[in-house]
């Protein structure tokens, strides 16, 4: 029995000796191989993201760098590894013994000490540890997919200021076309070419044009402050965005990215580990069943100090507990595991086709819009024109300026759409260098 004892103090000893599996140095490598951006460490003073220079304006790829560097929603988020690698410390631990004494020899009884080794917890240490280790595997992958949600958060949201810069943009040159419409309905008004009552129609396009300029502008403001959250930045007010050309290139095709996926997906590799996760701890719970205390008693004569141990044992019998309860949840947790696995693969098979899906459309359409945009600006100048010189009456003018802007305005939203579907797909493949392999 003591050799075999020794033998499991030493297994114990080579596995809590073994270094973690995860850390923080992996997880920021991992990031940086998927990404190819460096993630932050937390610090109030970190400085300027790498790679991230503002007198350009700020592009995507910096957005995404900036969140990556400080975003404290994401560092929080991240903490919970240290709280597994704490876990995995205290696996690696057997309990404490306990020491049982009397007061002597300020108590004039006999002097007794009696000191218990709980055994169960050095031969349970093994299943211990191979549980939070497959616990703190699961959770270093899960970080990594949230490292990659917060850039698709950024990225997302980036495109949603651009939109709301462009559409500012738009609304202002619509705004300004529907003033001069109205400086021409008045002259024209004035001299008798027309009645005021279709001046005044003209008037109410222009109040009806500036009102929508102005939500524009409410609308960019509370975008910038939704990107400045995310991003998590030091910065008082947002600086300059630019759009930039998307540098997307995908060389694979829907099913090469889904077996990708498959293959490299951090939130997939985290729900398999968590069924093994799951099975470690169901073998615990069945090394449960017996407790088995090493004591050894001390005792001394009456009025002496000398005291003779002798060793015993101290079990638990399993009569009327198994730990049934205990094996019947760890079992129960291997079930749903492999049920969230299941659930799993199939939502990141869903997730890359649907991205996959969204830019290809989203590319079909730009092309579409830009097209649509182009005829429409020209029949818009033209039917200016007209009016301008009496040849036609101010509904084909207010028809004319309201389809051109409806045209800019759903151009602007495909683009946006676009660099929406590029953030999802780069998400949803598990990085961009697995997106643009070849």
């Amino acid at each position: 029995m003591v050799r075999s004892l020794a033998l499991t103090l030493s297994l114990c000893t080579l596995l809590g000796c073994a270094g973690p599996p995860r850390s923080r140095e992996w997880l920021a490598q991992s990031v940086k191989s998927r990404t190819a951006l460096a993630l932050g460490s937390g610090s109030a003073d970190a400085g300027v993201a790498p790679g991230v220079k503002l007198e350009d304006g700020l592009t995507a790829d910096e957005a995404a760098a900036v969140a990556l560097w400080h975003s404290p929603t994401l560092f929080a988020e991240l903490t919970q590894l240290e709280s597994t690698l704490a876990s995995l410390d205290e696996a690696k631990r057997p309990a404490n013994p306990r020491l049982n004494n009397l007061l002597a020899p300020l108590d004039p009884r006999q002097l007794a000490l009696v000191l218990f080794i709980p055994l169960e917890s050095i031969w349970q240490m093994p299943s211990r540890i191979s549980a939070a280790t497959f616990e703190l595997e699961a959770t270093a992958d899960a970080l990594v997919q949230v490292v990659l949600d917060t850039e698709r958060a950024a990225r997302s949201t980036h495109a949603d200021v651009v939109l709301a810069q462009d559409r500012v943009v738009v609304l202002g040159r619509a705004s300004a076309a529907w003033a001069q419409a109205v400086e021409l309905a008045d002259a024209r008004a004035a001299s008798g070419d027309i009645a005021p009552a279709e001046a005044d129609q003209v008037r109410a396009e222009w109040a009806l044009a500036e009102d929508a300029l102005q939500r524009a502008r409410h609308e960019l403001t509370m975008s910038q402050s939704r990107l400045l959250t995310v991003l998590g930045a030091p910065w008082a007010t947002l600086p300059p965005v630019n759009s930039t050309a998307l540098a997307l290139d995908v060389k694979a095709d829907l099913t090469m990215l889904q077996t990708r996926a498959l293959a490299q997906r951090p939130e997939l590799s985290a729900a398999a580990l968590q069924v093994n996760a799951a099975a470690a701890r169901a073998s615990w719970e069945r090394s449960r069943v017996f407790s088995l205390f090493l004591s050894i008693d001390g005792q001394a004569p009456v009025g002496s100090l000398a005291m003779t141990f002798s060793p015993g044992l101290q079990a638990e019998l399993p009569i009327f507990s198994q730990n049934q309860g205990g094996i019947g949840r760890a079992d129960a947790a291997v079930m749903r595991a492999s049920h969230r696995y299941a659930a799993t693969r199939l939502a990141v098979l869903q997730d890359v086709l649907l991205a996959h899906e969204a830019l290809a459309r989203a590319k079909t359409s730009k092309e579409a819009a830009h097209r649509i945009t182009g005829y429409l600006e020209h029949a818009g100048e033209a039917a200016a024109s007209s009016f301008k010189n009496g040849s036609e009456s101010y509904l084909v003018v207010v028809e004319a300026l309201r389809r051109t802007t409806d045209a800019q305005l759903r151009e602007l939203e495909v683009h946006a759409e676009l660099r929406r579907a590029e953030a999802e797909l780069l998400r949803s493949v598990g990085g961009r260098t697995l997106l643009e392999e070849p």
